[in-house]
C-alpha cells in the first residue's frame, strides 16, 4: 500500500466525495449495497480495484489518528492532513472532558506564578546555600499569598521540578501540562538524562544492525541467519538469534509508524537512532539527483526500441546500458497491464531479485 503524502491525500479527498463513508446522518448499516458500492468506486479512483480491503484499512488508520488529534492534540507529521480532514469533525464522537474540580495549586496559573517566583531565589533550585531556604520559602508564599504557607509552597514545587525531571529523562508531558517552556531555567542544574536498561539494549541493537546493511536496505532477506548469528554473537547472546530477529523487525515497524502517523516510540527517544532508516523506506526516501548532463541519457526522440518495436518518444534512455536495455524489453507487456496488475508484477519482481540475490549470497557462503 502506497504511504505518500500523495496517495494519502488523494485517498481523503476519495473519500470526502463520498458522505457514505463517514455520515452517520446517512445511516450506513441500513444501506450496506451502497457503502460497499462506494469503496469500490474510491478503489477505482485510485486504481487499486483489487484492494478495496487495504484502502479501509488505511482508512480507519487516518481517521482515528484525526480523532486523536481532536482529542488530545497529537498531530500527524503529515503537513496539513488534519486541515484536509476537518470535513469529519461534525462527524466524529468527541466527547468533551466533564470539567474536573481543580485545586487552585494543582492549576496552571498558579504553577507558573510558583515557578517565577521561586526563579528569584537560586539557593532554591541551583544547590547553593541550603541554610538560606526556609527564609526564601517564606518570602515566596508571602508573594503567593491565599494561604499558601512555606512548607505547601515547598510540596507543590517539589512535585512540579519531579514532573519536569521526567520530561526531560523520558519525554513525559510536565504537569501542569504547558509549564514545561517556563521551567527551561532548571536544565542547567538538572542531571543529564539517564538511559534506562530498555533504552540501552535497543540502541545497541541498533547501532549493531546498522554495520550490516544486508539486514535493511532491502538487497537481501531481512532474516539472513549467518549475518543475524554474528550480530547476536557482538551483542554478547543475551538474547536468542529469533529474538534478536523479532525485536528488530517490531522495533522497524514502529519507527515507520512513527514517521507515517507520528506515533511515539517505546523506548522514548529511541527514533533518533534510527534515521539511517529513512533512506529504505518508502515516502522518505531523498531523491535521486539527475545527472550533471542530461543530454548524456535523453535517447533521440522518434527512436523506435527493437526489442518491442514501440516507440519511446521523450523516454530518457542510456543506450550503453545493458540493464536499462533489458528492462526496456518488458514494454510491450506491460502496455497491456492494468495499474493494479503493474503494481503486482513489481512486487514479483522484486521478491524475484531478492531470492535470486540471496541465493547468489548463500552460494558464496557455503563456497
Amino acid at each position: 500500500m502506497d504511504t505518500s503524502v500523495e496517495f494519502t491525500y488523494a485517498l481523503i479527498e476519495a473519500v470526502r466525495k463520498r458522505p457514505i463513508l463517514f455520515s452517520d446522518a446517512l445511516n450506513f448499516s441500513k444501506r450496506r449495497p451502497q457503502y460497499a458500492a462506494a469503496w469500490v468506486e474510491v478503489a477505482k479512483d485510485l486504481g487499486l480495484e483489487d484492494h478495496v480491503a487495504n484502502l479501509k484499512d488505511r482508512w480507519r488508520v487516518i481517521r482515528c489518528a484525526h480523532g486523536r488529534y481532536l482529542r488530545v492534540g497529537y498531530r500527524m507529521q503529515v503537513p496539513g492532513i488534519h486541515d484536509k480532514l476537518s470535513f469529519l469533525n461534525p462527524h466524529m464522537d468527541i466527547k468533551p472532558k466533564e470539567p474536573k474540580d481543580i485545586k487552585p495549586e494543582d492549576s496552571l496559573e498558579y504553577a507558573i506564578k510558583l515557578v517565577n517566583y521561586v526563579r528569584q531565589y537560586p539557593c532554591l533550585y541551583d544547590g547553593s546555600n541550603t541554610f538560606a531556604r526556609p527564609e526564601a520559602w517564606e518570602a515566596v508564599a508571602a508573594k503567593l499569598g491565599g494561604g499558601a504557607t512555606a512548607e505547601s509552597s515547598m510540596l507543590t514545587w517539589k512535585k512540579i521540578h519531579y514532573y519536569y525531571k521526567f520530561h526531560l529523562q523520558k519525554g513525559y508531558i510536565a504537569k501542569p501540562k504547558g509549564i514545561a517552556p517556563y521551567l527551561a531555567f532548571l536544565r542547567p542544574f538538572m542531571e543529564e538524562p539517564v538511559e534506562n536498561m530498555e533504552f540501552s539494549l535497543a540502541r545497541e541493537l541498533i547501532e549493531t544492525v546498522q554495520q550490516y546493511p544486508a539486514l535493511y536496505d532491502g538487497t537481501q532477506s531481512g532474516q539472513n541467519i549467518v549475518l543475524w548469528n554474528e550480530v547476536a554473537q557482538r551483542l554478547g547472546n543475551v538474547f536468542s538469534v529469533e529474538t534478536y530477529i523479532t525485536k528488530w523487525a517490531w522495533m522497524r515497524g514502529k519507527y515507520e509508524r512513527h514517521l507515517k502517523t507520528g506515533s511515539k516510540m517505546v523506548p522514548c527517544g529511541i527514533e533518533g537512532h534510527l534515521t539511517f532508516l529513512n533512506a529504505f523506506i518508502a515516502g522518505f526516501a531523498p531523491k535521486r539527483p539527475l545527472p550533471a548532463s542530461a543530454e548524456q541519457l535523453v535517447r533521440p526522440v522518434g527512436k523506435a526500441v527493437p526489442a518491442t518495436g514501440r516507440r519511446v518518444d521523450r523516454l530518457h534512455v542510456d543506450e550503453s546500458d545493458p540493464d536499462a536495455q533489458f528492462l526496456l524489453t518488458f514494454l510491450e507487456l506491460m502496455t497491456k497491464m492494468s495499474e493494479s496488475q503493474k503494481r503486482q508484477f513489481r512486487i514479483g519482481a522484486v521478491k524475484a531479485s531478492r531470492a535470486v540475490l540471496d541465493g547468489v549470497v548463500r552460494r558464496k557462503v557455503v563456497k
